[in-house]
């Protein structure tokens, strides 16, 4: 006979993501940002490897994106990055950061857990890397053949 915790468990068993699905997903994103950033292994220093203008609200996902993964890997002890750390790292001005962050947040791509931190938010990670890969292939088929 079933018990009453068996019987949730079969009805819940297609929600739940067992370890190859996280990893399966780990694999995917780390797929999609190969291209656009690197993470120095002795340092944690996160490096933008996309060789069109990204954007200021691109570039601080990307940052943002490689402390996580950083995080992830035991490089760095923390997934949040402070506003000055962002104007430090990515050579932009804070008042000039605050806008596309604002919009980062808004769009649910960054979170704010405490006051002037800021992260990535995992859930929209691949959503974001799809648009930048689209984006980036459209760039790329516009550029002229080198000889």
């Amino acid at each position: 006979m079933e018990s009453e915790y068996e019987k949730k468990r079969e009805i819940l068993k297609d929600i739940i993501m067992k370890e190859e699905d996280v990893l399966a997903q780990l694999q995917r994103l780390v797929k999609l940002a190969k291209p656009f950033i690197k993470i120095e292994e002795n340092t944690g220093r996160i490096v933008l490897m996309a060789d069109f203008p990204l954007t200021n609200y691109e570039k601080i996902f990307l940052l943002l994106l490689g402390k996580f993964f950083a995080y992830h890997s035991r490089i760095t002890k923390e997934t949040t990055v402070k506003i000055r750390e962002l104007s430090d790292e990515l050579g932009i001005k804070v008042t000039t950061l605050s806008a596309p962050l604002g919009r980062l947040v808004e769009n649910h791509f960054v979170s704010k857990p405490q006051k002037d931190a800021y992260q990535v938010n995992p859930h929209q990670v691949e959503v974001f890397l799809k648009e930048l890969t689209r984006r980036y292939s459209a760039v790329e088929k516009k550029k002229p053949k080198k000889s």
